[in-house]
């Protein structure tokens, strides 16, 4: 499990890879949310031992390469991506089940895909969410600023033959930032990657989700592309530097008590 560490601290892919910031939150919240996801105790006593901020990132970036080649999409006879149906509350797509985040919120987030007629649904973040929404959803808009990792996604939509993802390659140029809050990227760093939704040509998004960077600057901008009844999810919510300015211009659809990892929320027009 070295390098399920080094995937989450190394800092080029943890910095491109949705959902994957957990470094920013300290080894004690990254060793919750690993033992919700996996359990075993030796997982966390080797997840400790190999704190290195300098771990292998291509190491890294083939487990990352791997466990997105093992999602499967099942492409239903007609040849179309989007179910967007009633599911049974048992059923998850198997791609879904691949995203970074504990299986409660891979049902918040289904859940939200689902229970309403979704037209056109954004993410500033690529990676386990866009397989997962191409699967509930008509029209997918991913804006990924990595070039990396924007190429290999890109590769496995064609490979899954999936036509409908609009996959944005925004790229930033990678600088090391630190490890305050504020490293999770200002707009002035990355604008081309946050003014990206200005170039699509589409004028409103039934629901945005927000798992890249410069998070709180997406969600301000988001506001030009949303309604009252459309709805933001942001992934790592709990983080007080993401859910207090954010908390100026939403208001919450579902609070949760304990580890509110993802925030589901809904602009106060």
């Amino acid at each position: 499990m070295a390098l399920i560490a080094n995937l989450l601290l190394a800092p080029k892919l943890a910095d491109s890879v949705a959902a994957l910031h957990r470094r920013y939150a300290g080894l004690d919240q990254l060793a919750e949310y690993k033992r919700q996801l996996e359990s075993p105790s030796d997982t966390m006593a080797r997840l400790q031992a190999d704190t290195s901020p300098q771990a292998d990132v291509s190491e890294a970036f083939e487990l990352a390469q791997q466990r997105l080649a093992t999602t499967q999409l099942e492409q239903k006879a007609d040849g179309k991506q989007a179910q967007n149906v009633n599911r049974d509350d048992e059923a998850m797509p198997p791609e879904c089940e691949a995203m970074w985040m504990h299986d409660k919120y891979q049902k918040t987030f289904v859940d939200t895909l689902t229970r309403r007629k979704i037209k056109q649904y954004l993410e500033w973040g690529g990676g386990g969410s866009t397989l997962c929404s191409s699967r509930l959803v008509e029209q997918v808009t991913t804006i990924e600023h990595n070039e990396e990792w924007c190429k290999l996604l890109r590769e496995q939509l064609q490979d899954k033959n999936v036509t409908n993802v609009n996959l944005i390659c925004s790229a930033v140029e990678w600088t090391q930032f630190g490890t305050s809050p504020e490293g999770d990227g200002t707009y002035e760093e990355f604008h081309d990657y946050v003014d990206a939704i200005d170039t699509l040509d589409i004028p409103h998004f039934d629901v945005v989700f927000i798992d890249g960077r410069a998070r709180v600057p997406c969600a301000k901008k988001a506001l030009g592309y949303i309604s009252s009844d459309s709805v933001l999810m942001v992934h790592d919510f709990q983080r007080e530097f993401y859910h207090t300015p954010m908390l100026q211009w939403y208001e919450e659809l579902e609070k949760f008590i304990e580890w509110p990892e993802l925030g589901v929320l809904k602009p106060k027009l």
